[in-house]
């Protein structure tokens, strides 16, 4: 393990779809998924070696399918068979998913997520790409925007506490104005915790590449647009956590305390010594600069 406190298994490789922008399927072909048995006795052994939180990665994680488990088996068999792999008085390991394409998410796997409090973290990564129905049937997305809002307020109703964060591109190719300002308005409808931009570039080989193309300083006005947009949805959801507990798990002392991320992978500071590779309970009281700031509680409060 490293000494490391949050290590990421990859058990998925390769992807099946074929979205216009991206050459990825190409360059590292057909999905392929990890032996279930191999995976679980990964996690095992750094649950063992105690590792606190477990990142499940992949290209395409949704996608996850060997020995009859899909993506929400696997994360069952991972929560049974580390629950009893840690320290006494310490919390098992709790596992966090990767980023998952909306399609893929199934209602298993929101079940899961409903239902196990502290083991399964409360967030997804759902890459968006575009509000705009039109430029995602361009970019080759198997959803439209109604079909994705569908399942963001379908997830919260069904996980309250749960941290939605996305991807999108500006500018892809043909993108008018109003189709960048309906993206505009999606995400700031979703409300999301946080979002990655980025203005589309070109791949060569790809659908995309051939189509016509945005001005370099029209997809950057764009990003800026959108990065405004993003950073105060960013802060809007952090200044909700304020009064919350969450259980952090503490990674680094910084600037005169111990920082670390909740499980809505938020990052927290609080006071402490020593905190290193503790998953404490800790009751957010302010937020400060983007980052939120917290008091130690005692054990089982």
């Amino acid at each position: 393990a490293d000494g490391r406190t949050r290590i990421g298994i990859k058990v998925q490789d390769g992807c099946d779809n074929a979205c216009t922008y991206c050459i990825v399927h190409v360059a590292r072909g057909r999905a392929t998924s990890r032996n279930g048995d191999e995976v679980v006795a990964e996690a095992a052994a750094l649950a063992r070696a105690g590792v606190r939180e477990i990142v499940l990665t992949g290209i395409n994680l949704g996608s996850y399918d060997a020995d009859g488990l899909d993506l929400a088996d696997l994360c069952l068999r991972l929560l049974a068979e580390t629950a009893e792999l840690h320290a006494p008085g310490e919390p098992p390991c709790r596992f966090r998913i990767g980023s998952v394409e909306p399609m893929d998410v199934s209602m298993d796997l929101i079940g899961l997520l409903a239902e196990a409090r502290g083991r399964l973290c409360r967030h997804l990564h759902l890459p968006l790409q575009s509000g705009s129905s039109k430029v995602l049937r361009e970019m080759g997305r198997p959803y439209d925007a109604e079909e994705y809002r569908q399942l963001a307020d379908y997830l919260r109703a069904m996980v309250p506490e749960i941290a939605l964060t996305t991807d999108i591109i500006v500018g892809f190719p043909g993108e008018t104005e109003d189709e960048f300002a309906a993206t505009l308005a999606f995400i700031q409808e979703c409300g999301f915790a946080e979002m990655h931009i980025f203005p589309y570039s070109i791949r060569p080989g790809t659908p995309a590449a051939e189509m016509e193309q945005i001005p370099r300083t029209v997809k950057e006005f764009r990003a800026s647009r959108a990065a405004e947009a993003a950073e105060t949805m960013r802060l809007q959801y952090l200044s909700r956590c304020v009064g919350q507990v969450y259980n952090v798990l503490y990674e680094q002392p910084q600037d005169g305390l111990y920082q670390g991320h909740a499980p809505n992978y938020a990052a927290v500071a609080a006071e402490g010594d020593n905190l290193r590779n503790q998953v404490l309970p800790t009751r957010i009281t302010a937020m400060k600069n983007g980052l939120l700031l917290g008091e130690l509680l005692p054990p089982g409060q």
